[in-house]
């Protein structure tokens, strides 16, 4: 996670992957290359919030044009790929706001 991490962040991150086989993290690695649900997405009809990890290494740059669609709410976070590991306060605010907002 770079800079963007505490050390217990990464003792527990560290912890957790150590428990799963890595063949298995592979496998799950694959399978979620192989899911496209842009079609299905397109039918939902509540409002969504997008969390973008304005520094993600992992999706490729453009993924976000995939989520341009009425009913969904782009928010950009100073963070990588695992928003919610490294800036676990600053996701819960963006998703309070977001229900806030939308009297939810």
């Amino acid at each position: 996670m770079g800079g963007w991490h505490d050390a217990e962040v990464r003792r527990e991150l560290e912890s957790s992957l150590r428990l799963v086989e890595p063949s298995i993290l592979k496998a799950r690695l694959m399978a979620t290359l192989q899911v496209d649900v842009r079609e299905e997405f397109q039918r939902i009809t509540v409002p969504v919030l997008y969390l973008r990890a304005s520094r993600d290494r992992l999706l490729q740059s453009g993924v976000e044009k995939d989520f341009a669609m009425p009913g969904v709410w782009r928010i950009d976070i100073e963070a990588p790929h695992f928003v919610f590991q490294a800036v676990a306060s600053r996701a819960a605010e963006a998703i309070r706001n977001f229900l806030r907002d939308r009297d939810i």
